[in-house]
């Protein structure tokens, strides 16, 4: 399951891909909601904004799986249930627990959709959890290519400029003062950082 284009905003569509390869949008992390419930939170972004999401609450059979800004709504909470041979349903809370999610058409191609629909035992219903470590943040990589360079501080100093469509594709690493925001500081921390490597 991934967030299509890896896409980090409200309304992405997720979908099946072939075999993971371990970039943060492949990713998804449980968070405990309590009474058999877990969120599904994306790697996309920072990594913590995104949730799997039931399109606008509904209970339909076919319903998109999205994501959307994790808001604890019962659209965002999904029971996860042991088959037999290893595998897990992920039920829908926005249901009542009436619909699984799965791939739409039981499709098995890379771009298929993710939807939810009633349990009716198809493969495209089943999912393995493969644990994996997430990505490690580097420190000052705003522009989330792998090194911190000159040009994260150029994208840094354009998106606290609000140049237009100047978006940062990690703000955590931005966040070098660590008080969780980017703002002038970060970025003469940056400049040092930059200088003394």
């Amino acid at each position: 399951m991934q967030v299509e284009g890896a896409a980090a905003e409200n309304g992405a569509n997720v979908q099946q891909w072939g075999t993971a390869d371990g970039v943060t949008h492949d990713l998804w992390k449980l968070i405990d909601e309590g009474e058999g419930y877990y969120s599904l939170i994306s790697a996309v972004g920072d990594g913590g904004t995104y949730a799997l999401d039931i399109a606008g609450k509904k209970t339909a059979d076919g319903t998109n799986a999205d994501i959307y800004q994790y808001n604890g709504g019962d659209n965002q909470k999904f029971m996860l249930t042991a088959n037999p041979d290893g595998s897990y349903l992920i039920r829908t809370r926005a249901s009542r627990d009436a619909a699984v999610v799965e791939i739409a058409n039981a499709g098995i191609g890379s771009g298929d959709n993710v939807q939810q629909w009633e349990p009716n035992g198809n493969a495209c219903q089943k999912w393995v959890l493969n644990a994996e470590e997430l990505p490690k943040v580097i420190q000052g990589d705003v522009n989330a290519d792998g090194t911190f360079s000159v040009a994260d501080v150029v994208l840094l100093q354009k998106w606290l400029l609000a140049v237009p469509e100047t978006h940062l594709a990690d703000w955590k690493a931005g966040d070098v003062y660590e008080d969780e925001r980017v703002d002038v500081l970060d970025l003469g921390m940056m400049k040092r950082l930059l200088i003394n490597s």
